[in-house]
């Protein structure tokens, strides 16, 4: 994975919990405390979630509530200060999750070592989106608690986000016609 992920989860928790509490999580998961953390490196998987399981230790999070703190801080804070294009390139969150794929196939062309996960979309009907997630590392969890972060940095139509299987999520957004008569 890519040290902004890394990256992030430090952010974060300094901000919310304190350095002191950054280095008591580096020093449980054995990521060396020295290690200067570059957005653009490639750190090892195992690293990763070592220092997430360990950060959920420590903040004593479930699994899903450590995805939602991360995912709220990526997507609302650290995500539009990394690449501010992405956020500028939509207006609402249906719109960011049609550019996912091209986000992540422009990582990977930019990034050595990049393998950001393959979304597909298949529009069930005008509200229902069927976004399928193809990565070795089974984080279709915290694909979930991102685009529900996205609804709330769009502040929109996210209505419900469903598991349907380890590579599937369905996300329900509120109708466009109830959003459009409500606007009137």
């Amino acid at each position: 994975m890519k040290g902004a992920f890394l990256k992030c989860i430090k952010e974060m928790v300094i901000t919310q919990h304190g350095e002191d509490q950054w280095l008591k999580i580096l020093n449980a998961s054995s990521y060396p405390a020295s290690k200067p953390i570059m957005a653009t490196a490639t750190v090892p998987d195992e690293q990763i979630f070592a220092v997430m399981k360990e950060t959920r230790k420590q903040l004593r999070q479930s699994k899903n509530q450590f995805y939602d703190s991360f995912s709220d801080y990526w997507i609302c804070i650290y995500g539009p200060r990394l690449s501010p294009r992405h956020y500028e390139e939509a207006s609402n969150s249906r719109e960011f999750i049609k550019l996912l794929d091209d986000i992540h196939a422009r990582v990977r062309r930019r990034m050595r070592g990049a393998e950001p996960p393959d979304i597909r979309l298949r529009w069930i009907d005008e509200d229902t989106l069927e976004l399928r997630y193809e990565s070795q590392r089974n984080l279709i969890d915290l694909m979930a608690a991102m685009v529900r972060a996205l609804g709330r940095y769009y502040d929109d139509d996210v209505e419900r986000v469903d598991r349907i299987d380890d590579n599937t999520l369905r996300v329900c957004f509120t109708c466009l016609a109830d959003d459009v008569s409500a606007a009137q």
